[in-house]
């Protein structure tokens, strides 16, 4: 498995608010391109995300990709293809939550851009 490429990406575009002061909020489109992916878990109310405006009430990077992956889904353990180690050990976790009741995404990948 060492040197293997999971050869797919998952682009986000993102109206991100980068400052918010006296009443005013700035706001900035940007794309988070998430490369070499292996783990895309998705649990999207889509009619919850639209009322929402497809707000994220919360996101975050975890670099153990490994300790979140057996946290939230506990299925590479489960993988029954031989593997010598663990696919995740050159992964970074992503977690999206989006504003309530629109659900939550993970990504798991090896790399991770914003433009």
């Amino acid at each position: 498995m060492s040197g293997v490429k999971f050869k797919h990406e998952i682009r986000l575009d993102l109206d991100l608010i980068v400052d918010f002061s006296e009443g005013k909020i700035e706001r900035r489109l940007q794309s988070a391109v998430f490369r070499d992916c292996r783990i895309l878990k998705t649990d999207l109310d889509l009619l919850g995300v639209l009322i929402c405006g497809g707000d994220i009430a919360a996101a975050g990077c975890y670099p153990d990709a490994i300790e979140l992956e057996k946290e939230m889904r506990d299925k590479v353990r489960q993988f029954d293809l031989p593997q010598t180690r663990n696919p995740l050990d050159e992964c970074v976790a992503f977690f999206f939550e989006m504003i309530p009741p629109g659900g939550q995404m993970l990504i798991f990948a090896r790399g991770f851009e914003l433009s």
